[in-house]
């Protein structure tokens, strides 16, 4: 089997753990859960407990950055507590993200300075009167909306002000990912301690892609009337991403989602077992090849974002006896995709790794087993319900997104449909309400997007350009409404 996408325009908040850091649950604080409210408009607006920190290690005429895998930062605020130590030199710690970012700029004799950066310019800045301990544990913030950006700095522990700065810039609408981030320029390295962390992230959810074959986005467009907003590779375990093929579906505003198999190796077992095993190495390097050509995928339009897994849909593979042996075990895939997050994490801040499930709600054993070692959360969880006659996309997919949420590595980043459908065996009528009614379930559900799964294998859920001349004219006239109202991701 394989993906597919969805459908509507929704605005959503998101708080995220940042990449790189643990899932363990910190000393005296509650397990991670995210908790959310659905207003007017589908704004949904997920928090969570403030037990996000961790250490920034500063060094002279470095920038250290810790990415949030949160979608792009298009609108919304992001916020940190910082601990400045004690340095001779000047010392600058910062949020927000590569573009922009609210900047707290502390210089010996001269105190504390709040800017708004773009890149290595300052746009505005203003000094702040916080002397003493105020000014050693200090939040800030950062806003964006639309063309304005806003900052604000204050004394931890003290009441938080009005915005202090503001600047308009055209990029500001299409910022990039959230971050922490510390810069010393002179002296010795010291360690910057942040905490608190807390981004909300206004996104569209809801989009719709089409996988109708490898790198068909302007068949789907001849069919259906638009390009998709996701399209789907699948690569084998000996090719190399296609980077001429994803620069195309990219230009077009077309998010890659890309998935590597396994099959008839041992990859997941040696990548799994780790240095110790004598294939290390090779199977380092195929992991290697791989992440590279992701990073220069994502690299190509920071705005269109690039979804990546390996060996989606493990529990099916193991199944049909796609992947055998150790490579069966979960515990060896649930490193497996540790090894290839960190990897992919370190190479690109602009890839979001997934963890690509079958749907199948009521038995989980193997997808807990698999996700007991990750340390830190996939930046999306995919999952790919296929509907039968009388079933709705909504009764199909409520199981496994209750589940999902209830998981420790759930902490309110993306949740997708990697593929979707409904067998034609259902008929045209069935077909066209399925897809109608698709679109809602979707938005209702707070899906980001699905990719419906146009073929004619497996299930059979292909719904034009038939070999066997059959038509369903009703379905696709309803599909290609809901495709024409999507959003991109």
């Amino acid at each position: 089997m394989n993906p597919p996408l969805t459908l509507l325009r929704c605005l959503v908040a998101a708080v995220v753990c940042l990449a790189g850091w643990s899932l363990a649950p910190a000393a005296g604080s509650a397990e991670v859960t995210a908790r959310g409210s659905v207003g007017a408009g589908c704004r949904v607006t997920a928090t969570e407990p403030e037990r996000i920190r961790g250490t920034l290690a500063a060094r002279p005429g470095r920038t250290v950055r810790r990415v949030h895998p949160a979608g792009a930062f298009r609108s919304g605020t992001a916020a940190a507590r910082f601990e400045l130590p004690r340095s001779s030199a000047r010392l600058t710690v910062a949020v927000g993200s590569r573009r922009f970012r609210a900047a707290l700029v502390r210089t010996p004799g001269r105190g504390l300075r709040l800017e708004i950066q773009r890149g290595d310019r300052t746009l505005t800045s203003r000094s702040l009167a916080l002397r003493g301990p105020a000014a050693r544990s200090v939040r800030v913030k950062i806003g964006f909306r639309g063309t304005t950006v806003r900052a604000k700095a204050w004394a931890a522990g003290r009441r938080q002000p009005g915005w202090q700065l503001s600047a308009r810039h055209e990029a500001a609408a299409r910022s990039g990912r959230a971050s922490v981030s510390a810069a010393l320029r002179g002296g010795e390295r010291v360690g910057v301690r942040f905490s608190h962390v807390t981004v909300r992230v206004t996104r569209r959810h809801g989009s719709i892609g089409v996988y109708n074959g490898m790198f068909e986005s302007g068949r789907t467009r001849q069919q259906l009337g638009r390009y998709p907003a996701v399209e789907t590779s699948y690569y084998q375990p000996h090719q190399a991403v296609s980077i001429r093929n994803e620069r195309t579906r990219i230009r077009r505003g077309i998010s890659p989602n890309i998935t590597i198999t396994t099959k008839g190796t041992n990859l997941i077992e040696v990548l799994g077992t780790g240095r110790r095993h004598p294939g290390f190495g090779r199977a380092k390097a195929w992991l290697d090849r791989y992440v590279r050509g992701l990073a220069r995928i994502a690299a190509i339009d920071t705005d269109v974002p690039v979804y990546a897994t390996i060996e989606h849909e493990f529990k099916y593979k193991v199944r049909i006896r796609q992947v055998t042996g150790r490579s069966a075990d979960p515990r060896y895939y649930g490193r497996t995709l540790r090894r290839f997050y960190a990897a992919a994490r370190k190479a690109s801040p602009h890839l979001r790794v997934t963890y690509w499930m079958v749907a199948d709600g009521s038995d989980r054993a193997l997808e807990e087993a698999a996700a007991a070692p990750f340390r830190t959360p996939p930046d999306a969880i995919l999952f790919d319900p296929y509907a039968d006659r009388g079933e709705s996309l909504a009764s199909i997919t409520s199981g496994d997104i209750a589940w999902i949420k209830r998981q420790r590595w759930y902490v309110g980043q993306e949740i997708a449909l990697g593929e979707f459908g409904m067998r034609v065996v259902a008929g045209d009528a069935e077909l066209a309400r399925f897809y109608r009614s698709a679109h809602g379930a979707i938005r209702d559900a707070g899906l980001s997007w699905g990719v419906f799964f146009n073929r004619g294998r497996d299930l059979d859920t292909q719904i034009t350009d038939r070999s066997d001349g059959r038509r369903f004219p009703r379905a696709v006239a309803a599909f290609r409404a809901a495709l024409a109202g999507s959003a991109r991701c």
